[in-house]
């Protein structure tokens, strides 16, 4: 796994961070840290539906890791799918009530989407 972080976070090398995530897979077939690993790849790759197939794979594996729904609620934010991206972040707060990051991604969409809103009423104000 370290090497895999390495190779991904200091050297951007992404394809030789895959083949360090997935020999660690042999190794740890049940953790859902490896798949979230290769999640975060594929999101830096922009493959975003390689990332969501890969953070499904880590909630089912750890269903009570908090962490693993909010960055999937983060890639949901990044997309735009705010409804998805809420779910998520529910699921956050059913594991861990008070998750303050879970909350504060809350507000900041409701800020996107009124401000999304705003923005529609106005261009129709003016046509």
């Amino acid at each position: 796994m370290g090497k895999g972080f390495y190779h991904y976070a200091c050297l951007k090398d992404y394809d030789t961070a895959v083949r360090y995530f997935e020999q660690a897979r042999q190794f740890l077939p049940n953790s859902s840290q490896i798949p979230a690993a290769l999640a975060y790849v594929m999101r830096r790759r922009g493959e975003w539906e390689r990332s969501d197939a890969y953070l499904n794979e880590a909630e089912r594996l750890d269903p009570r890791n908090a962490s693993v729904f909010t960055v999937h609620a983060t890639n949901y934010i990044c997309l735009r799918r705010f409804p998805e991206a809420l779910r998520k972040l529910e699921q956050v707060l059913d594991i861990t009530p008070d998750d303050v990051d879970a909350l504060a991604l809350k507000a900041s969409i409701a800020q996107r989407r009124a401000t999304c809103r705003e923005q529609l009423d106005y261009s129709l104000r003016c046509i």
